[in-house]
């Protein structure tokens, strides 16, 4: 039987990362899964106006600033198994790209991320790699 033991989860910053953590710390215990990567993929690292005006006082370079965001989100959502090893990633670059690539050299075995229907975001990668998938 195969079994899933590393696990990333794919966070964009918006109001769907509480819903992802929050589903993943479950599935990541139900599971027993051995390592959990959460990975923000950014276009550039140049600070977008969205999170300028949500945390004004950014002094760090991006890729820090992006890091401790997501850390700070794992705080107040992730609830797994403290035993599961965690990791926040944060890479520069197309992110169909970077995501298969980080997939593909942490030989992850599933891949959590969001579908926005009601939420702002327009869903086209996960649709993307839905699509490579079932090909």
């Amino acid at each position: 039987m195969y079994q899933l033991k590393r696990l990333l989860v794919a966070l964009d910053l918006s109001e769907m990362d509480e819903v992802l953590l929050s589903y993943a710390s479950k599935l990541a215990d139900k599971l027993k899964a051995d390592k959990v990567y959460f990975l923000h993929i950014a276009e550039n690292f140049d600070i977008p106006a969205e999170i300028k005006d949500k945390y004004p006082d950014l002094l760090a370079p991006t890729d820090e600033s992006i890091e401790a965001i997501c850390k700070e989100q794992l705080g107040d959502f992730w609830k797994a198994d403290k035993s599961i090893e965690t990791a926040v990633e944060v890479k520069e670059g197309n992110a169909f790209d970077t995501l298969l690539k980080f997939v593909d050299n942490k030989e992850i075995d599933l891949v959590i991320m969001g579908r926005k229907k009601s939420l702002k975001g327009s869903g086209i990668l996960p649709q993307k790699v839905t699509n490579l998938i079932h090909s």
